[in-house]
């Protein structure tokens, strides 16, 4: 919700209008790791963090279908009793007599059409996260261009000049989208100077009662970056490769349930990245396991990116509407590592009333033996209650 000002009296596309929204949330995180489960359930296998979130946006319009818009959030961590603070978002969009339009500055980008991976997307400096982000995600910078045709053509371009200091250094993508009956599909290309185009295609067509996303990019040529061990000394070889490709395709339907249309939701999702490893483990030592410093020099060295550090996973998300009582919702969602046979498993309650009070209850457990990707950091069972307000 938000508070609006509107000035004038005409048509509401040509009124200058100033919004204010906003939402505060509370979590806090008890957890056990595996360690607690298997050594004997020592006190000190059993964690807890906290923290509070809060968010503002700022939305001013003006006649034509010009806006500016801000968007700052700010994170207070109980456990190190710090704050941090940080602008997500920050744009104007303008336009060319309503028939091209533009955004400048920092932006989130709707760019993919899978649920959970979007291949797709060589844009967003923030990947979508399996567990519900508390907070917003952060924008990329740059320009953005959409030319739209009717409803049956799109045009979209994007300038990303994010820690840019050279005009040759930037990099752009262009995308072409169109309607065939009731199939919407588009074509498009990420370039760089001195570095390999990346190509895409994406798709989004009904079949049944059946909704089917899908998405692949094929890289000319890309670098893949591994990471090995010697003598507990970690060594980052890299490898070049040509055509690879990364794809996702996604089945989503929607069931009517004691007369309440689309009150169950389910999505399925496969994701297919030939540039991971197809390992069925990491290649950790015994002596570094479960290392406090082991996600820190990967995740220092580049090499891990949630969810596609291997070639196979799987996701599945449902929401339950309606439970119990109209303002709650029940959702379990899965997704796992193919290779590394491992899964995060998460069940959730949420809340909201009339007020715009909310709450959330989640359950996230980890499956899967040592040295795999959900396992490797020993969480066990992780419990997260959320209460917020959004105004």
């Amino acid at each position: 919700s938000s508070y609006v000002v509107s000035i004038d009296t005409v048509d509401i596309q040509d009124q200058r209008r100033l919004g204010f929204s906003g939402e505060i949330t509370a979590s806090f995180q008890p957890s056990l790791t595996r360690s607690w489960f298997t050594d004997g359930n020592r006190s000190q296998d059993a964690l807890f963090s906290s923290f509070a979130v809060g968010h503002i946006s700022l939305d001013a319009r003006l006649p034509g279908g010009f806006k500016t818009f801000a968007s700052a959030e700010t994170r207070y961590n109980a456990g190190s009793d710090s704050i941090s603070f940080g602008i997500r978002e920050l744009f104007l969009d303008v336009n060319i007599k309503k028939a091209v339009y533009f955004r400048m500055g920092k932006q989130v980008l709707q760019w993919g059409r899978c649920y959970l991976w979007n291949p797709t997307d060589l844009i967003n400096i923030e990947k979508k996260s399996f567990v519900r982000k508390i907070g917003s995600r952060e924008g990329a910078y740059g320009l953005k261009m959409h030319i739209p045709f009717g409803t049956r053509y799109n045009i979209y371009g994007y300038l990303d000049a994010r820690n840019i200091n050279r005009i040759d250094s930037i990099s752009g993508t262009a995308k072409f989208e169109f309607l065939i009956g009731k199939t919407e599909m588009a074509v498009s290309a990420w370039a760089k100077r001195r570095v390999s185009p990346v190509y895409a295609f994406d798709i989004s067509t009904g079949f049944l009662d059946l909704l089917i996303n899908g998405e692949i990019a094929l890289y000319k040529k890309i670098t893949i970056h591994g990471v090995s061990f010697t003598d507990s000394i970690p060594r980052f070889p890299s490898e070049e490769k040509k055509w690879l490709p990364r794809a996702c395709i996604g089945v989503s339907r929607y069931f009517t349930v004691n007369g309440v249309p689309d009150r169950l939701m389910t999505t399925v999702e496969m994701y297919y990245n030939q540039p991971g490893n197809d390992q069925n483990e990491l290649p950790v030592p015994d002596r570094i396991l479960n290392n406090d410093t082991l996600a820190a020099i990967i995740l220092a060295s580049g090499l891990y990116e949630p969810n596609n550090i291997s070639r196979f996973y799987l996701s599945v998300f449902s929401s339950f509407n309606k439970f119990i009582i109209s303002d709650m919702a029940l959702y379990i969602n899965a997704i796992g590592n193919l290779n590394h046979r491992c899964a995060m498993v998460t069940a959730g309650i949420t809340y909201k009333n009339l007020h715009n009070f909310f709450y959330e209850l989640l359950f996230i457990g980890y499956i899967g033996k040592d040295r795999t990707e959900y396992t490797i950091s020993n969480n066990g069972l992780q419990i997260q209650f959320s209460a917020g307000l959004s105004f």
